[in-house]
């Protein structure tokens, strides 16, 4: 097609042949530049066209340019032009190929066409694809519609790519607002704990201390005094043992195992009865079956169950029962429940329960964003989370997990 003088039937099915090969090319790029390249290589080839552009609406319907400016400022004060006179709405409305004379023509030059094409997706007005016409070359109304062909697949390939664009930067945006809660729920977590922890290590260095005195003062079986003192200093390494097996940022948390659901429950019992005991809070355990094991994240599962303990406690200050309860189902599966005879929530409340903001009407604790992120934990391991509430009456959250993962 170099001569447009001499089209033949040859060239003709040429051009065919080329449509055909580039709407299967387009679908294979992965970037904007990559679409340029090859968009420019065919239209100069093919049809002698060296300045084109494709134009896509934006979310205040403004057209832009799909290419950076870095790769192309080809016709865009053009498009300004045919904005300004109405045109771009006039092609748009017309929805056909349109040729019209090229406004930025210099006096004296030889006459050129724009060719307009509007680009409709999804039975939508996306965007316009201009483009200045050889003059030498002119185009038939055949290599016309081919044109139209090949800018439509550019187009949706372009749009393909914007769209994957979009979706990979909201998926940045969530897992940076989702590290932001997990960072968030764990400094909350050892606020929590370190009354707990302080009161369980006080007590043995009470008991040291004064152990200490009486063995300065001589008074005792010296023997007696080391003993005692002994057995203190190994209750504090117990404390601190249960305090790094609850270590949350551990680099094996993307590591799954095999973990006793009973004796998990066990160990943050361990460090929340001081509080539980504080706030007048009993714990009732009805375990099916203490021995279940489950394939999980540890330390994603001990972040669960003891925040699901401490909000219990919360939504019950004048004190209350906490039912912890662990029974098989007949789908391989367990469920896991929380049940506590606290202020409740109403169905405006369960309607938004999950979501990172919500902060229920009896309280100012903003426990959404740790129910929002026991629900992720819970997704992730192929569960699910249920809840029901009665005002007055007390909550229920029940987990259901597979046994195999």
């Amino acid at each position: 097609m170099d001569n447009r003088e001499n089209i033949n039937n040859d060239e003709n099915d040429n051009v065919d042949k080329v449509v055909e090969c580039v709407n299967i090319s387009f679908l294979g790029l992965a970037s904007v530049k990559e679409v340029y390249i090859l968009l420019q290589e065919i239209l100069l080839k093919n049809f002698s066209i060296v300045e084109n552009n494709i134009f896509y609406y934006n979310e205040e319907k403004n057209l832009i340019s799909f290419f950076d400016s870095s790769i192309t400022g080809f016709l865009i004060s053009t498009l300004k032009k045919l904005e300004e006179s109405g045109i771009t709405d006039w092609a748009l409305e017309k929805k056909e190929i349109s040729s019209i004379p090229d406004l930025d023509a210099k006096e004296g030059e030889e006459s050129s066409l724009l060719i307009l094409i509007p680009i409709i997706l999804r039975a939508e007005d996306y965007g316009l694809f201009i483009a200045k016409q050889n003059p030498d070359f002119p185009l038939s109304s055949m290599h016309l519609s081919e044109l139209r062909s090949i800018v439509y697949s550019a187009a949706i390939s372009l749009d393909n790519i914007r769209g994957y664009n979009k979706v990979s930067d909201m998926n940045e945006r969530l897992s940076v607002l989702y590290e932001q809660i997990i960072k968030s729920a764990k400094f909350a977590t050892i606020g929590e704990l370190a009354a707990s922890f302080a009161w369980e290590i006080d007590t043995p260095l009470q008991v040291i201390r004064a152990n200490l005195r009486l063995i300065e003062s001589g008074v005792g079986n010296l023997k007696r005094r080391v003993e005692i003192i002994n057995e203190q200093m190994d209750r504090i390494s117990e404390v601190n043992q249960r305090l790094s097996n609850l270590a949350f940022s551990n680099p094996n948390d993307i590591i799954p195992s095999q973990v006793n659901i009973a004796a998990l429950i066990e160990e943050i019992l361990l460090f929340t009865s001081y509080q539980l005991q504080k706030e007048d809070i009993k714990i009732e355990k009805d375990f099916e079956d203490a021995s279940v094991e489950i394939l999980v994240y540890k330390p994603q599962l001990q972040l669960i169950v003891l925040n699901f303990i401490l909000n219990a406690k919360d939504t019950m200050p004048d004190g209350g029962v906490l039912t912890i309860g662990i029974f098989k189902t007949k789908a391989r599966s367990i469920t896991l429940s929380f049940t506590d005879t606290g202020k409740g929530f109403d169905e405006a409340e369960l309607s938004q329960i999950f979501e990172p903001t919500f902060i229920p009407k009896l309280s100012s604790k903003k426990i959404g964003a740790w129910l929002f992120l026991a629900k992720s934990i819970i997704t992730q391991h192929n569960g699910s989370i249920s809840v029901f509430s009665e005002v007055g009456k007390g909550t229920t959250f029940k987990i259901l997990l597979p046994l195999t993962n």
